[in-house]
């Protein structure tokens, strides 16, 4: 109960901070004198976790949000009349969640106060950390796994005589990218079994390989596309690199300010 009661008042304390901000939304409930905007649906929204947001995302979803809106808002009213909201465990609680927004407010103002990051400083970033900007060879292959040795080199004669390595994979390959005509998608250097990697790795884009044996069985690979290891330029990485100096910054402006404030409050801990 306590649990559900927290994640309730986080929504209501970010949906009072939204409300109150911005332009003058549109009007879809009000429950007395308190009105329900779009704009507070679309917060509430948000507060869903993203893997079943989708389902909400419709008419009729945005629908079942106004009218939980509306349940929360003649419930909260209600507690209130009741004096639920002055009872001790209650009032902890709140004045709790009541903190924590704040600093999540606080600390996104400090994020505003990171000014623009320089050319110079990109570059030098870039200079310093060129190794982390490397792309690492990649294929975009096809594969057909068999169990057996003979299984595959029959494959192999049926490929000659020119049949489809993707309909030929649909029809006989056990592994489930068969069933998308043995498809892999793009594989980066690394992330192959050793056997499978060694031979994919030194085909030429279209070639079909020889009969590859790895722990999974016997394989025939097919390259349709490579990519060579190369350096990421500095106007490919930039965008990266300003992202991670902007997150860089905005740590340190935040562990600068609470130092500043400790010191200011003279915050003390007690030993245990």
């Amino acid at each position: 109960m306590k649990r559900a009661l927290i994640v309730t008042l986080i929504i209501l304390l970010t949906w009072v901070a939204y409300s109150q901000s911005g332009d003058k939304p549109k009007v879809l409930a009000q429950v007395g004198e308190t009105k329900i905007t779009e704009g507070d649906v679309n917060e509430f929204l948000q507060e869903i976790p993203s893997v079943y947001r989708s389902q909400f995302q419709t008419p009729e979803g945005k629908r079942a949000l106004l009218n939980k809106l509306i349940q929360i808002e003649l419930f909260s009213q209600e507690a209130r009349r009741l004096k639920l909201d002055k009872r001790p465990e209650i009032k902890r609680t709140i004045d709790l969640l009541t903190k924590r927004v704040l600093e999540m407010a606080y600390v996104d103002y400090l994020k505003t106060k990171v000014g623009k990051i320089k050319e110079d400083e990109l570059m030098a970033y870039y200079e310093k950390h060129k190794k982390e900007f490397m792309v690492p060879e990649r294929i975009k292959a096809r594969h057909i796994l068999v169990k057996t040795k003979e299984e595959a080199e029959a494959i192999k004669k049926r490929l000659k005589s020119g049949k489809s390595f993707a309909q030929l994979a649909k029809e006989v390959s056990i592994c489930p990218s068969g069933k998308r005509g043995g498809e892999l998608g793009w594989i980066e250097a690394g992330n192959m079994v050793p056997e499978f990697e060694k031979v994919a790795l030194s085909l030429k884009k279209g070639e079909i390989s020889d009969v590859v044996h790895t722990r999974f069985g016997y394989h025939i690979i097919q390259v349709e596309d490579k990519v060579k290891a190369h350096q990421k330029s500095f106007a490919e990485a930039k965008k990266e690199i300003e992202k991670r100096l902007r997150q860089i910054k905005e740590r340190e402006m935040i562990g600068t300010t609470r130092k500043r404030l400790e010191k200011e409050e003279k915050v003390v801990i007690f030993g245990n």
